[in-house]
């Protein structure tokens, strides 16, 4: 079952938020306007089954107690009379304003606002002038463009003091985002709900698991050294575009790259050459699209060996690289 956000946003004056939930209310049972294009149940978008929901109101702190916020329950576009507002549609590729504006100047105000936030999309309009209109709608149009700009798609509808939104987030965590976005721009005396669904956040790694298969990786297929050399043999790029996979896997998991040499020469000039062999594992990560912030390269030269520098063989184990992810 899809739930849906209820989100009303009040401006008046203030700079600061607070939760406050109230009943639960679906915007297709609010009225229709009877003028422009409307949100029918035929071309709604769609539910996304793996979508996060929550029912709740967010409005800032206007100082006029819990009379105003239980107004904003209740609240739905349309003045009783007709009157239709304005409705805002992001649909595919175009952005589409109609219904009523206290005068068609006014036209110039949303071309370039969609101009601005739609670059990509055709921009179209259906306007008529009603010069009896509160002239503070067209600043609620922009607004409720801007709420849009959140939405894959969906449609905004304005009016009686309600700017009404619903649609598809594009990102998870979007009401977060629309109120540092939306401050300072609804006008005094409107106020915003937001019926949307947000996709879910993505689940957290097993950093346990992850940790096991890159060990179990290298364990098999070690990434190792050529004495006194930094560079990667063109023979392990197979092995780094395994690496990677399993590392982005792990997103966003910080990983700690560690370089270790075996014993031979001045420590000093072993963890120089650590560190330089650490760099080129991470350079090889990045190229291979592993966001560089992620990783951390540390030399620790002779240090931590993991067999006795006693033959040939052994300190081709201790040339060794290891990943490590950081919990």
């Amino acid at each position: 079952m899809r739930l849906l956000i209820a989100v009303a946003i009040l401006c008046a004056g203030a700079a600061s938020a607070a939760l406050f939930y109230t009943g639960m209310q679906r915007f297709g049972d609010l009225p229709q306007p009877e003028a422009g294009p409307s949100l029918a149940a035929s071309d709604a978008p769609e539910a996304n089954p793996d979508g996060v929901a929550m029912t709740g109101s967010i409005t800032p702190d206007s100082g006029s107690g819990s009379g105003a916020q239980a107004a904003s329950a209740n609240a739905a576009p349309g003045n009783g009379n007709g009157e239709s507002g304005l409705t805002l549609r992001r649909t595919g590729e175009r952005i589409r304003v109609s219904g009523t504006a206290p005068d068609l100047d006014v036209m110039g105000l949303f071309r370039e606002a969609a101009r601005e936030r739609f670059p990509t999309l055709a921009f179209e309009s259906g306007l008529r002038a009603d010069p009896d209109l509160d002239p503070a709608i067209v600043e609620a149009g922009l607004a409720g463009m801007i709420a849009l700009s959140r939405l894959s798609e969906g449609e905004a509808r304005i009016a009686d003091g309600i700017i009404a939104v619903e649609g598809e987030a594009l990102y998870a965590q979007t009401q977060e985002s629309l109120m540092r976005a939306l401050d300072g721009r609804i006008p005094e005396g409107w106020e915003m709900q937001l019926t949307i669904s947000e996709p879910s956040l993505p689940d957290a790694p097993d950093i346990a698991m992850c940790q096991a298969e890159i060990s179990e990786k290298l364990v098999a297929e070690p990434i190792t050294f050529a004495s006194g050399s930094t560079s990667l043999d063109e023979a392990v790029a197979p092995l780094m575009d395994s690496l990677a996979i399993l590392l982005d896997e792990c997103a966003p998991a910080p990983v700690e790259i560690g370089g270790h040499t075996d014993s031979d020469g001045p420590a000093e000039v072993n963890l120089r050459l650590s560190q330089e062999r650490a760099d080129s594992v991470r350079d090889a990560l990045v190229s291979r699209g592993i966001d560089a912030a992620r990783l951390t390269a540390v030399g620790y030269g002779e240090t931590e060996p993991v067999v006795p520098n006693d033959s040939e063989a052994n300190k081709a184990q201790n040339r060794r690289i290891e990943l490590l992810i950081i919990e």
